[in-house]
């Protein structure tokens, strides 16, 4: 006999959810967003449920962080600030999260951190605020913030700096470090001081900063902006003379700046959010290995680097593959070695891709299929890069969006054209999220890998964003606009699982552990491999999960 759970009616969900892995804490938000809100640890496999608040009435603050970029909605695997719970967060590629908050009597100011296993913790707190940029590694253990001449590092990975008993170390710098340039890798930050110097500061208990300054500028014009590559290894800055000319350099975890094979010219300095339009103009993919840079012409020009020492530069597009009158190139991003934008003038654009071996390919093909290229057909929107090296596109239609999928090797194919509302980019634990699809012919899920259709709805019938768990289990809830919905399971073979057609909206969330998190206004759900755990709360708070997948 099948067994009924408030939210499933299956066989077995239980044993199909075991895990390995140790069960889980689930961390809530229960308040007004716009207000004060606590933050309460469940166990809910304790006993007959244990709930603790970890923080009583506070205020959530806007976040504000380094090197943000335009891209950043479609760069998946790249650290992110997204709106959550009526308020910003900084979101990591493993599902971990960072909040930014405010308390009274007295006033405090604090770093909220809540890790892919679930269990929320306070990192830092103080009697200063944090509306200054804040600058996070890509891999969730380091954050760094600078005021002035103090640099404060604040470990995020729950232990300590070796050798001391705190996971924050301050330190003084001989000059004030403009905040903003601040960047985290792996194992070392990179910061600019307000008398043009560049620095590397390794991510230990002792370090003290190493000038790591290009010599020979007697009166130096340094760009305040450093790009930082994927995996945090590799920094890329401009420096010259006093002029309106730059040298384009990088400078790794160890050794000597190096300055790329390019003449100084007049390269556009990276324009970050919240105080520039977002677009790069600097960019290193991930290993640091090739860097795109954007130099100031009648129209833009782009640069191609090969950033190893006795690397070549290509000129990309230069009047050999573009025709002259060709300058905006937006949304560029690196899948692997290839470089793929788009070009042309706004409205009438294609995409194209940067080859390893130096080729450009027009990938879109609505222009010219060969150089010299011409004007193309797209009016391009967003840009999601997804896991498998592929990226999705919108592009305007009419009256709705086309969604197109792009193959940086060369080659695309029109998925959808009928789309009413950007695509909406969902959760994972471990892996690259789903994308929601809302579109005239019903609603979609695509996988975050290759773009493949996992899941369609007829109109009328709405999801949620798709949350995926380790397991590779996808989840969502289907509902109509009546207010009665059904949670949706797809396994990872596709199979779907409904769940019991109830009232009321759910939020779905999964642990590390696999454990599948139903929150509703009255109560919170716990399927995991010990059974299914019910823990009410007051429908009168308005209650949230902030961990997990979907939290």
């Amino acid at each position: 006999m099948p067994t009924l759970h408030p939210a499933f009616v299956c066989s077995g969900l239980s044993l199909l959810l075991a895990s390995a892995c140790p069960a889980q804490a689930v961390t809530l938000m229960a308040g007004d967003p716009a207000g004060a809100v606590d933050v309460k640890i469940v166990e809910p496999w304790l006993g007959s449920g244990s709930q603790t608040t970890l923080l009583s009435q506070v205020l959530l603050r806007s976040v504000n962080m380094t090197a943000r970029t335009a891209n950043e909605a479609g760069e998946l695997d790249r650290v992110r600030v997204v709106p959550a719970h009526g308020r910003e967060r900084i979101e990591f590629p493993d599902g971990a999260r960072l909040y930014v908050y405010e308390r009274s009597s007295p006033t405090r100011h604090g770093l909220l951190f809540v890790p892919p296993s679930g269990r929320a913790r306070i990192v830092l707190e103080g009697a200063e605020q944090l509306d200054l940029p804040l600058a996070v590694a890509s891999d969730a253990r380091h954050l760094a913030f600078a005021r002035g001449t103090e640099l404060t590092l604040v470990r995020l990975d729950s232990s300590n700096f070796p050798g001391t008993a705190s996971a924050v170390r301050t330190l003084t710098v001989g000059q004030s470090v403009i905040a903003a340039s601040l960047v985290v890798g792996s194992s070392h930050c990179f910061f600019i001081t307000d008398d043009d110097r560049v620095h590397r500061l390794a991510l230990t208990a002792t370090a003290m900063p190493e000038d790591v300054t290009p010599v020979g500028n007697s009166s130096p014009r340094q760009s305040e902006a450093l790009a930082i590559s994927g995996d945090g290894s590799t920094v890329a800055f401009l420096r010259g003379q006093l002029t309106d000319r730059y040298a384009a350099w990088v400078v790794g975890s160890s050794g000597p700046a190096r300055r790329m094979p390019l003449p100084e010219r007049e390269y556009r300095e990276p324009e970050y959010l919240p105080t520039g339009n977002g677009q790069p103009h600097l960019l290193l993919n991930h290993s640091g290995s090739r860097l795109m840079v954007t130099e100031i012409d009648i129209e833009d020009e782009l640069h191609f680097v090969d950033t190893a020492a006795g690397g070549t530069a290509a000129w990309m597009t230069g009047d050999a593959s573009f025709a002259e009158y060709i300058g905006t190139h937006i949304l560029p991003s690196f899948a692997g070695n290839r470089l793929l934008f788009a070009s042309g003038h706004q409205g009438w654009m294609d995409w194209y891709a940067m080859q390893p071996d130096g080729a450009i390919v027009n990938v879109s093909m609505t222009g010219s299929p060969e150089p010299q290229f011409l004007l193309g057909a797209l009016d391009v929107q967003k840009r999601f890069t997804l896991a498998g090296g592929t990226a999705l596109a919108t592009e305007s239609f009419g009256a709705v969006e086309r969604l197109r999928r792009l193959d940086p090797a060369g080659g695309t194919a029109v998925l959808f054209s009928d789309l009413v509302q950007p695509p909406q980019v969902g959760a994972a634990i471990g892996g690259a999220p789903d994308l929601r699809i809302v579109g005239a012919g019903g609603e979609r899920i695509l996988d975050g890998v290759h773009g493949q259709l996992a899941l369609m709805v007829p109109p009328g019938i709405s999801l949620t964003d798709p949350v995926r768990g380790p397991q590779g289990w996808r989840a969502t809830y289907a509902h109509l606009a009546v207010g009665i919905g059904v949670p949706v399971l797809l396994l990872a073979d596709g199979t779907p699982l409904l769940g019991t057609p109830a009232l009321g909206m759910a939020q779905l969330a999964w642990t590390a552990a696999g454990e599948l998190v139903v929150c509703w206004p009255d109560r919170l759900e716990v399927y995991g491999s010990q059974g299914v755990r019910i823990l009410p709360h007051s429908a009168a708070v308005a209650t949230a999960v902030i961990s997990g997948a979907g939290g």
